[in-house]
């Protein structure tokens, strides 16, 4: 009879063991640093709801391909148990290795006698109010309603490929996740699909970063799970139900380029001393008196109509850009200063 284990009692020296476990998510498969090894990690937990990661390496990625599905029960025998490398993530004091030698059963739904696994409960999230407390560059977890969904776009010199969505939680504090490369491609276009139904994610090992307010980023070894079957899952889809007018309302705001803005209520009325303390990028109301600055300035910029690159002359041409490496026009970009005045003080705007 096969010797059901735990996660957390499995170590590198227990033989002949089987284990229970739910998948429970499954990162895209990438490359070792040195680009020779190509490698796939994944997430169980058991009925405990300890967790630990397994590793896949090259075939063995596309051989458990059909077979490890998302949220499906397995029972696990004798896979290599190891310490962790450098590159997982740190859930457990170990990993574990599928490969050719790896037993893998699938648990079917019809299985009265041994069923699979109840759907899990686990979650450590971050409430959108306590974003802003997070370090850049700290990876956390949130689960968040999809509002709105934007188009690819290629930024910076490397033209790297990223879309925009606006997630919020129930204080409506709508937040931009900027999703890069692979997730832009594959979650953002189910985004685009289902955004009008608000659908909802657990984005696992996601980022902040700060640039003219607080931005979400995924990672290299992110996750974004859409509607999984947890049970604050369901407790949010409930919210959204009794929530769909008002959260129509940040659907379909883009810019002219087709980047998203956050809409803002008519209440939103921010003294201009607290201008510099808004901790999420989203649209507001600010009232005063504009007059522009005594220095001279100039009221246009000239940017690469390929990439953006801003350059210091002021004379229409094309150009050679040294930051594209593409032959383009300079196009101007209006863009200047004014002083907003009232009685909480002054401050500079750009518009």
């Amino acid at each position: 009879m096969e010797h059901r284990l735990t996660i957390d009692r499995i170590t590198p020296q227990t033989k002949e063991w089987t284990s229970k476990v739910q998948l429970i998510e499954t990162p895209r498969p990438r490359k070792s640093k040195d680009g020779k090894t190509r490698f796939q990690i994944a997430v169980v937990r058991d009925e405990r709801e300890e967790q630990v990661v397994v590793v896949l390496y090259g075939e063995d990625i596309e051989k458990y391909a059909d077979k490890l599905t998302p949220f499906s029960t397995y029972l696990i025998s004798t896979a290599k148990v190891r310490v962790p490398l450098p590159y997982g993530v740190p859930i457990n004091r170990f990993e574990w290795v599928i490969d050719k030698f790896t037993v893998v059963e699938e648990v079917k739904d019809d299985n009265i006698q041994d069923p699979p696994l109840l759907p899990p409960t686990r979650l450590n999230t971050i409430p959108f109010a306590y974003l802003h407390e997070q370090q850049q560059n700290t990876e956390f977890d949130i689960i968040a309603v999809v509002v709105n969904c934007g188009s690819i776009k290629y930024v910076g010199a490397n033209n790297n490929k990223c879309r925009e969505v606006v997630v919020m939680d129930t204080n409506v504090r709508p937040t931009i996740l900027t999703m890069w490369e692979d997730f832009a491609d594959t979650d953002g276009s189910i985004f685009t699909a289902q955004v009008a139904e608000f659908p909802i994610i657990v984005a696992k090992r996601i980022t902040r970063a700060s640039y003219g307010g607080l931005l979400l980023s995924t990672r290299y070894n992110s996750v974004i799970l859409i509607n999984p079957p947890y049970p604050q899952v369901g407790r949010l889809l409930n919210w959204v139900k009794d929530n769909r007018p008002r959260l129509m309302r940040y659907s379909q705001q883009t810019t002219v380029d087709s980047s998203l803005v956050l809409a803002a209520e008519q209440n939103d009325i921010v003294p201009i001393v607290s201008i510099q303390s808004q901790p999420h990028i989203q649209l507001f109301y600010v009232e005063g008196k504009l007059s522009f600055p005594i220095a001279d300035q100039d009221f246009y910029e000239l940017l690469c109509s390929h990439c953006g690159q801003q350059y210091r002359t002021h004379s229409p041409k094309i150009i050679h850009c040294a930051s594209c490496k593409q032959r383009a026009m300079l196009t101007p970009r209006v863009r200047f200063e004014v002083v907003m005045t009232y009685s909480s003080g002054p401050t500079v705007a750009t518009l």
